[in-house]
């Protein structure tokens, strides 16, 4: 049987040095956050946004590139690939956190609106993926971002839940998709998240009102995330595969 030692090389060996991360939606948000994780821990990283306006100047670092472009083009999903290629020469990492969302009621969902929210979240995602594999080292990790949503029904949400759960679901295939290559693919499922897409949505007060509901009475930060994307993306997590953690407070477990 062969078993994979990870050697430790001390506490100052940042975590992701020497590797290469792409970052979908990697400039707001859940994304941002991931983006700035990963620098902070040693990673070349190419940031992929339909905004990049500032980051480079943000970040002034030669290890950071950013491609703008819309995950509902392929053509763009290629770019990206390409650019990230020919500028680090490898990737390790893919953290595919790019999508969107609006709570709808259900009598008021347009052709259109559907057609975005399932172009970005489910198609895009699966794109992101697939043209990722031949660029990608054996070892590489992914890391999906789902939703709480994929596993709670939430008035509204209908649209946004399925494609979540789509993800979810993807993690899982995609996982014994790429084990020949010992690529894992993980899915994370954030709860309320203050994000610029929740606070689009909800008034001050509503998120209050949320909060309160949540066990540990505070709605959770895009950090909470990265920090597990931090875990998912280092090699502590290689022998972990095709897994979907909640991060949601405990919202998802709890009665309160």
């Amino acid at each position: 049987m062969l078993i994979k030692n990870i050697i430790n090389k001390g506490d100052k060996m940042k975590e992701l040095a020497d590797k290469v991360a792409v970052v979908t939606g990697g400039n707001s948000g859940i994304g941002l956050a991931i983006t700035d994780i990963f620098i902070k821990n040693g990673a070349k990283v190419v940031i992929f946004d339909k905004n990049i306006d500032g980051v480079i100047n943000k970040y002034n670092n030669p290890n950071v590139i950013s491609v703008e472009g819309d995950l509902r083009n392929l053509s763009d999903i290629d770019k990206l690939y390409t650019c990230a290629f020919d500028n680090f020469g490898k990737i390790d990492i893919i953290a595919a956190s790019a999508g969107v969302g609006k709570v709808v009621d259900i009598n008021d969902i347009t052709e259109e609106l559907f057609d975005q929210i399932v172009d970005v979240n489910y198609k895009g995602t699966f794109f992101t993926v697939q043209k990722s594999v031949k660029y990608l080292n054996n070892n590489a990790s992914i890391i999906l971002i789902s939703s709480t949503a994929a596993h709670r029904a939430v008035p509204g949400k209908s649209i946004y839940a399925s494609t979540k759960a789509a993800i979810s679901r993807l993690a899982k295939n995609f996982a014994a998709d790429l084990a020949h290559k010992q690529i894992r693919v993980n899915a994370v499922s954030p709860g309320t998240i203050d994000t610029p897409m929740l606070g689009a949505d909800l008034s001050e007060d509503f998120m209050r009102k949320i909060g309160s509901h949540i066990p540990f009475k505070y709605i959770g930060s895009p950090d909470n995330i990265a920090e597990y994307a931090l875990f998912l993306a280092s090699d502590k997590s290689i022998y972990i595969t095709g897994t979907d953690l909640t991060i949601d407070g405990g919202l998802s477990g709890f009665i309160v």
